[in-house]
């Protein structure tokens, strides 16, 4: 409340009590379930701050029931009961009157006064970080986070006149507006990129020299042909192309087994560590993301103990990690020179000298050689492949290292791109983040 003690003289503090009124949500039977009027649940309400539309479930009301349990624009939906405290009192803002709907008994209707709020503040009043950890302080746990309307009633806001309540939802809108927009950007790089991924491990590079081998029937002309773009497709370039044990491929590439592309594989999962507080870090299964390494979990041996733990194989920087199970398949590459153990559902892959080993990462991350492992996998918990069947998936790759390192580099750019962008909305949600505190406790006017 510290905050909230210098307000500015012309901003108040209230209790939700004073300023709305509060129903808890309708409770049926399992046999009142899938007819009848529309139904907000928990699961429309989790993860969004708005219903603008009509939710897809349905129950069977009464009239009566249709009247008191209805939702009308600039309503509040509370969560009254949640599997996890940061769960318990999340809100959605309901957009426009929804006739003929009702909502859940683990839900909470707050019906503000008209006077008190403008309609697009309410979006944001309750989503700073000082109310969330006042909702959460508010309930109890037992099986469940819940909290009821008593608690409720007894939050407070801090609320401006309706004009500065009408610019700080304006500021907050643009800023969600750009938000929006560039997680929208970020999920269109990730298709092209995927698709782009297909395309290179399917159709590779070229290389001007394929112009002068062998059959030149169904090859474009040395005019068409641009030495590093993806080549044609077999559709235009049959020529390029050849029938393998997986399909068509490049015919300057080979198949094999993954086992073939490798110098080595190094395997600690069958071993448990003793861990220590600090030392040199030890990297399991759940520090193996999809493309990197994760630091967290922080877990670690001690120094004097790495000699002999580490008796089966030291890898190297570029050596490539693979999750043999909980999870399965996420590849990452070491990156690092520093000492670093290992153990617990990871693998260690030495790529042969002919290898690049970034091409090594991307071809184990690739849609094709995922569905490979998968089909091979085992498991009623947790799904695995033992290190004899992961040896035998097939992979075609290119001959030469040049082109191995040009679909790398080709992949690594966009990879660069993405990353970029994810930094971007990663500042973009921290400034939401303060301006919100800076905005909704009077601390910076508008």
């Amino acid at each position: 409340m510290s905050e909230r003690t210098k307000l500015p003289p012309d901003w108040r503090l209230t209790n939700l009590r004073a300023v709305g009124s509060f129903t808890n949500g309708i409770n049926k039977g399992a046999e009142d379930f899938g007819f009848g009027v529309r139904f907000v649940n928990l699961l429309d309400v989790f993860g969004k701050c708005s219903i603008d539309d009509f939710p897809s479930g349905l129950v069977n009301a009464t009239p009566t029931e249709i009247e008191r349990y209805s939702l009308s624009e600039g309503d509040v939906i509370f969560i009254r009961s949640s599997v996890k405290p940061s769960g318990v009192g999340l809100t959605v803002v309901i957009e426009k009157s929804l006739p003929q709907t009702v909502y859940s008994g683990f839900l909470i209707r707050f019906r503000p006064e008209p006077e008190q709020f403008e309609k697009p503040f309410l979006r944001y009043c309750f989503y700073n970080e000082e109310f969330r950890r006042e909702v959460i302080s508010k309930s109890t746990v037992s099986a469940n986070a819940n909290i009821n309307q008593v608690s409720l009633g007894q939050l407070e806001v801090a609320l401006p006149p309706p004009p500065q309540q009408r610019r700080i939802a304006t500021i907050l809108t643009t800023l969600d507006q750009v938000i929006e927009a560039t997680e929208k950007l970020v999920e269109k790089h990730q298709q092209i990129k995927a698709g782009l991924m297909h395309d290179l491990f399917t159709r590779g590079i070229w290389t001007r020299p394929e112009l002068t081998r062998g059959d030149h029937k169904g090859l474009p002309s040395e005019a068409t042909a641009q030495e590093g773009q993806l080549r044609p497709p077999p559709g235009e370039a049959p020529g390029l192309y050849q029938d393998s044990p997986i399909g068509l491929v490049p015919k300057a590439w080979k198949v094999a087994t993954i086992e073939r592309l490798l110098d080595r594989i190094i395997d600690y999962r069958g071993k448990t560590p003793i861990k220590t507080e600090s030392g040199v870090p030890l990297i399991t299964a759940k520090n193996v993301r999809m493309g990197f390494i994760d630091p967290e979990p922080r877990e670690f041996i001690a120094d004097v103990a790495y000699e002999t733990w580490m008796t089966r194989g030291i890898p190297k920087c570029s050596d490539v990690l693979f999750t043999t199970e909980a999870p399965l398949g996420n590849v990452a590459q070491i990156g690092t020179t520093e000492k670093v153990a290992f153990a617990q559902r990871v693998i260690i892959l030495q790529p042969a000298s002919w290898v690049n080993a970034a091409f090594l990462k991307h071809l184990l991350i690739s849609a094709k050689f995922q569905r490979s492992v998968f089909n091979l996998s085992s498991g009623t918990t947790a799904l695995g492949v033992k290190q004899s069947e992961f040896r035998k998936v097939l992979v075609s790759h290119p001959s030469q290292t040049e082109e191995q390192e040009a679909i790398a580099n080709r992949i690594n750019s966009m990879e660069d791109q993405e990353a970029t962008q994810k930094l971007h909305l990663a500042k973009l949600r921290q400034q939401k983040q303060g301006l919100m505190h800076d905005l909704l406790t009077g601390r910076v006017r508008v």
